[in-house]
Protein backbone atom coordinates (compact mmCIF):
# COMPACT_ATOMS: atom_id res chain seq x y z
CA UNK A 1 0.00 0.00 0.00
CA UNK A 2 1.54 3.52 -0.86
CA UNK A 3 1.92 6.13 1.27
CA UNK A 4 -0.32 9.54 1.63
CA UNK A 5 0.56 12.51 -0.43
CA UNK A 6 1.67 15.80 0.22
CA UNK A 7 -1.51 16.78 -1.22
CA UNK A 8 -4.47 14.36 0.69
CA UNK A 9 -2.14 15.36 3.89
CA UNK A 10 -2.65 19.20 3.04
CA UNK A 11 -6.66 18.70 2.30
CA UNK A 12 -6.27 17.00 5.94
CA UNK A 13 -4.70 19.59 7.25
CA UNK A 14 -7.43 21.90 5.45
CA UNK A 15 -10.40 20.15 7.61
CA UNK A 16 -8.80 19.94 10.81
CA UNK A 17 -7.71 23.64 10.59
CA UNK A 18 -11.66 24.35 9.89
CA UNK A 19 -12.74 23.08 13.39
CA UNK A 20 -10.41 25.69 15.13
CA UNK A 21 -11.83 28.61 16.25
CA UNK A 22 -9.29 30.75 14.69
CA UNK A 23 -8.33 28.25 11.78
CA UNK A 24 -4.71 28.35 12.80
CA UNK A 25 -2.89 26.04 15.01
CA UNK A 26 0.84 24.91 15.07
CA UNK A 27 2.78 21.99 13.50
CA UNK A 28 2.48 20.43 16.79
CA UNK A 29 -1.37 20.79 16.93
CA UNK A 30 -1.80 19.55 13.86
CA UNK A 31 0.51 16.53 14.21
CA UNK A 32 -1.41 15.73 17.34
CA UNK A 33 -5.08 16.41 15.87
CA UNK A 34 -4.31 14.71 12.36
CA UNK A 35 -4.82 11.20 12.69
CA UNK A 36 -8.42 12.06 13.28
CA UNK A 37 -8.60 13.63 10.22
CA UNK A 38 -7.25 11.51 7.51
CA UNK A 39 -6.98 7.06 7.61
CA UNK A 40 -3.00 6.95 7.79
CA UNK A 41 -1.34 3.67 5.47
CA UNK A 42 1.02 1.25 6.93
CA UNK A 43 3.18 3.01 4.87
CA UNK A 44 2.84 6.44 6.41
CA UNK A 45 3.06 4.99 9.96
CA UNK A 46 7.09 3.62 8.92
CA UNK A 47 9.44 5.46 10.81
CA UNK A 48 11.07 8.58 8.37
CA UNK A 49 14.36 7.97 7.24
CA UNK A 50 15.52 11.83 7.78
CA UNK A 51 13.81 12.61 10.48
CA UNK A 52 14.17 10.93 14.03
CA UNK A 53 11.35 9.74 16.17
CA UNK A 54 8.62 10.79 13.32
CA UNK A 55 6.90 8.57 11.18
CA UNK A 56 6.82 9.46 7.53
CA UNK A 57 3.55 11.03 7.64
CA UNK A 58 4.39 13.64 10.13
CA UNK A 59 7.52 14.49 7.67
CA UNK A 60 5.10 15.10 4.98
CA UNK A 61 3.16 17.73 7.62
CA UNK A 62 6.65 19.62 7.65
CA UNK A 63 6.96 18.88 3.82
CA UNK A 64 3.90 21.09 3.43
CA UNK A 65 5.60 24.35 4.89
CA UNK A 66 8.82 23.28 3.38
CA UNK A 67 8.11 23.02 -0.07
CA UNK A 68 5.54 26.36 0.56
CA UNK A 69 7.48 27.61 -2.58
CA UNK A 70 7.14 24.79 -4.51
CA UNK A 71 4.62 24.55 -7.74
CA UNK A 72 1.41 22.78 -6.42
CA UNK A 73 1.68 23.12 -2.36
CA UNK A 74 -1.00 24.29 -0.49
CA UNK A 75 0.42 27.06 0.83
CA UNK A 76 1.83 28.30 -2.79
CA UNK A 77 -1.68 27.79 -4.04
CA UNK A 78 -2.93 30.02 -1.57
CA UNK A 79 -4.85 26.99 0.46
CA UNK A 80 -3.07 27.76 3.04
CA UNK A 81 -0.86 30.35 5.24
CA UNK A 82 2.23 30.06 6.78
CA UNK A 83 1.91 32.45 9.59
CA UNK A 84 5.16 31.77 11.07
CA UNK A 85 7.76 29.19 12.09
CA UNK A 86 5.85 26.54 12.92
CA UNK A 87 2.06 27.66 12.08
CA UNK A 88 -0.12 27.44 9.55
CA UNK A 89 -3.67 29.00 8.70
CA UNK A 90 -6.63 29.10 6.70
CA UNK A 91 -6.32 32.27 4.47
CA UNK A 92 -8.98 34.78 5.36
CA UNK A 93 -12.00 34.51 2.47
CA UNK A 94 -13.57 37.49 4.05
Amino acid sequence: MAGTSENLIAAAIIQYLETRPDHSATIAQIRSALPGFIELTREDREPSLTRAGEQKWEQIVRNVVCHRDVPDNAVNDGLLVYVARGRLSLRDLE
